[in-house]
């Protein structure tokens, strides 16, 4: 298999891997977890690697790097276009980056209070409005 055919692999498999397993259930419960799994699996395509170019360290590492790079971008690409066009709640209106993460509620709110920045959202996208990926809310004056 050829250095490209592997990429392409690599990317296919992590939109794969998100379409058939991140897409079900609650995961953001098990992240250390997930976490150690890709760590001892990017160590195993680095030993892997390693051994395929026969002793060449810097050589393999390129080419591990590649593959993990390929495969994270092929996940959370299917991730972010996911939620943001085919989300059963993307009818909700709402900030952009709250389609994507939950994050931009959380640096938004260490700014500021959460209900200040709650009610400026009611005020701008009204009484339904989407605060994170799969978080709709009813904001009542």
């Amino acid at each position: 298999m050829s250095s490209a055919q592997f990429i392409c692999f690599a990317a296919s498999l992590g939109i794969v891997s998100h379409r058939s397993f991140f897409i079900h259930g609650e995961h953001h419960l098990h992240a250390a977890r997930i976490f150690h799994f890709f760590a001892l699996l990017a160590l195993l395509i680095c030993c892997v690697e390693t051994v395929w170019y026969a002793g060449h360290f810097w050589k393999a590492q390129l080419a591990a790097s590649k593959i993990i790079f390929t495969y994270a971008s092929g996940l959370f690409g299917s991730m972010v276009l996911y939620r943001v066009f085919l989300h059963p709640l993307r009818v909700f209106p709402g900030p952009h980056m709250a389609k994507i993460s939950k994050f931009w509620n959380v640096m938004n709110a260490a700014h500021s209070t959460n209900y200040g920045l709650m009610e400026d959202m009611r005020q701008s996208y009204g009484d339904f409005v989407r605060t994170g990926k799969g978080n709709p809310i009813l904001l009542e004056a």
